[in-house]
């Protein structure tokens, strides 16, 4: 009984330590309808944040964090796909004040910060955490509007196709008890996303989301070594693995399609072993 409490202490915490700022911004571009407040909130959807914030659950629940992978990636691929299938178009150009191409159902941002955001909510289970995520997804929805880009159906839309995805991912993990069939049915919904719509993102997830499964496979049986490592190695596991991914992918960029994807796979393992290698406790020699 003790331990739950204490639990929920610390969900109340990390939610109001989390939602407040987030709260803050968006009180703040609702009253002044600020452009770059409507940026801060819709970057909270973007694949780096997105991505970044299934590195953070990793480093909580090793399998979890996979699994989250799958459903944030999964979520950007099908959103680029459906773009296709509707073709449905955005505001008029005029109503944009930032620069965007494309169509417009469903909204990419919303798909994927929902897909990320619904997981964590789905595994935590505490309802503070669950409201903090539906503030973040309520927050990019709502930008992508106020910066004239996007209709309310497409980030409606693209919100419930996100946490829809989130939920099968999800229920596949605990049927299986494995983030490795998650990953696979997202590598294999992935490359059909990229086959219909020749996305060179979808490629690149696709490649990205098949170095996941490779590190997964090496490293599965080490990730106990994260779960147990301190909040400062978990820290510092975060910052470098997100600074290597960054070198990674700035490499790369303007690159071809294929050494794009190889960049992208390295990235994949890095997700994983990164954090293993910097969480190995030091040898002490005696």
């Amino acid at each position: 009984m003790q331990n739950r409490l204490s639990g929920r202490k610390r969900a109340l915490a990390i939610s109001l330590a989390l939602s407040i700022p987030v709260l803050v911004i968006l009180l703040y571009s609702l009253v002044t309808n600020s452009v770059y407040g409507w940026l801060v909130l819709t970057y909270l959807g973007t694949k780096y944040v997105t991505v970044f914030a299934c590195l953070l659950l990793f480093l909580i629940n090793p399998e979890l964090g996979l699994t989250a992978y799958s459903a944030v990636l999964l979520a950007g691929c099908t959103a680029a796909a459906l773009k296709l299938v509707f073709k449905l178009p955005r505001p008029p150009p005029s109503h944009w004040r930032v620069k965007v191409s494309g169509y417009g159902f469903p909204s990419g941002h919303a798909t994927m910060s929902s897909a990320a955001y619904s997981i964590v909510a789905l595994y935590f289970r505490y309802p503070c955490i669950a409201a903090t995520c539906l503030l973040f997804i309520i927050a990019v929805a709502l930008s992508r509007v106020m910066l004239g880009v996007h209709y309310p159906r497409d980030v409606i839309g693209g919100a419930v196709i996100g946490f829809l995805i989130a939920l099968l991912m999800y229920m596949l993990y605990r049927k299986y008890r494995t983030p490795l069939i998650p990953l696979v049915v997202f590598v294999i919904l992935g490359a059909v996303s990229y086959v219909y719509c020749r996305y060179p993102d979808c490629l690149n997830a696709v490649a990205l989301g098949i170095g996941l499964i490779l590190a997964h496979v090496l490293l599965h049986e080490k990730y106990e070594v994260i779960r147990r490592a301190t909040l400062i190695r978990k820290s510092i596991s975060a910052v470098l693995t997100l600074f290597l991914c960054l070198i990674i992918v700035y490499a790369i960029h303007g690159a071809g399609l294929v050494l794009a994807a190889l960049g992208h796979f390295v990235c994949g393992i890095v997700l994983v072993a990164c954090p293993y290698a910097v969480s190995v406790p030091q040898l002490h020699h005696h």
